[in-house]
């Protein structure tokens, strides 16, 4: 959102003209304030974007430390995603340009596109580690795979083509890749895999967040809280789910960990079993077989007396 200064003096009528120019996207809602209800709307707006960031942060913070506890890549792929993914709303935002570029236009440009493309690299990577797709959807792991190389490739394209382009190419991959996730987690969980299920309804949400955009984008919906921040509100879901993924996957994992060790403990007691009642009829045999030779000496000391 750019801030311009109006000078509006109480006794004459001013007139002022603005032109915009874009290479993406363009969707202008002009408002006016005075200087302090301007302050007022953007310290609540700073509350908002801190909770989001800060939520984020916690969420990486927390998943980073599960992967060095776990030594499991589907957490540092998760943390990733939700690095890229905070990156990604911090450009839109424009914190990125304001706290760390400069206000350098050219760099903020090729910052949205380079973290857009990362955000589809991560997404690829999270999802073929997660859902494990090389064994439960090998199609699907092709095309995730496919995906993946062109999100990295987009991410060197930024350096070298115009902003325009590369973010067409990186909101291509995104798109794709955000309904090749459904399509991923479907074909996992038809499989067998039974973790896939809060990764499915976690794209799900952020599809609906995005959805909701696109429409206010296109003039469909109308402006306001929930149409404005619909990816945020999707984001932070996707977040939550998705960290519920990962725990299912965990408890899944140790409760089929728990049955295999009681089964083998069943086998090994069964086979302990059948292995002492053969020790017990092969001592029985012994005996007997020990009582028939006895019988036998005794009966041949009796003949050699005789």
């Amino acid at each position: 959102n750019f801030l311009f200064e109006l000078p509006m003096p109480d006794t004459a009528v001013q007139t002022y003209y603005l032109r915009f120019a874009t290479s993406g996207s363009l969707q202008i809602g002009p408002h006016l304030h005075t200087e302090r209800e301007l302050s007022i709307e953007n310290m609540y707006a700073e509350i908002g974007y801190g909770l989001f960031f800060g939520a984020l942060l916690i969420m990486i913070g927390y998943n980073l430390f599960l992967f060095f506890s776990l030594w499991d890549r589907a957490y540092l792929a998760y943390v990733l995603v939700i690095l890229f993914n905070l990156l990604v709303q911090a450009s839109f935002s424009g914190h990125i340009n304001q706290y760390f570029l400069g206000n350098t236009p050219v760099l903020a440009n090729g910052s949205i596109p380079l973290f857009m493309a990362g955000a589809g690299l991560t997404m690829n990577f999270f999802a073929i580690s997660f859902l494990g797709t090389r064994h439960f959807a090998r199609g699907m792991h092709r095309i995730l795979m496919g995906l993946l190389v062109l999100a990295a490739l987009d991410m060197l394209l930024v350096f070298f083509l115009p902003a325009r382009l590369t973010i067409s190419l990186a909101g291509l991959i995104v798109m794709v890749t955000s309904l090749m996730m459904i399509v991923a987690g479907v074909s996992s969980l038809a499989n067998g895999n039974k973790s896939a299920r809060y990764f499915l309804l976690a794209w799900v949400v952020l599809l609906a967040g995005v959805l909701i955009t696109s429409l206010r984008n296109f003039g469909l919906l109308t402006p306001n809280f929930l149409t404005v921040n619909s990816i945020k509100i999707g984001a932070i879901m996707e977040v939550i789910l998705l960290s519920m993924a990962l725990s299912d996957k965990y408890n899944l994992f140790k409760k089929e960990k728990e049955t295999t060790q009681a089964k083998m403990l069943h086998m090994q007691q069964e086979a302990n079993k059948v292995l002492e009642e053969k020790v017990q009829e092969r001592t029985l045999q012994l005996a007997e077989a020990y009582e028939e030779l006895s019988s036998t000496m005794v009966v041949i000391e009796q003949e050699r007396q005789k």
